[in-house]
């Protein structure tokens, strides 16, 4: 299991930038293996993900 080395408290231990399909799943396996994750996303809703759905 990896430890946290983040010299902040509070500092998430993954920082994702995007929140399509594959920010988010990275985010949800960074969880999966024990590590906090932030997910960044300057224009949520917008992007490839909307265009794959369909």
């Amino acid at each position: 299991m990896p430890s946290r080395t983040s010299e902040r408290p509070g500092a998430p231990d993954v920082l994702v930038v995007g929140g399509g399909i594959i920010g988010l799943v990275t985010a949800w396996r960074a969880a999966g293996r024990g590590l906090t994750a932030a997910v960044v996303d300057p224009d949520p809703g917008g992007g490839a993900a909307r265009v794959a759905a369909g």
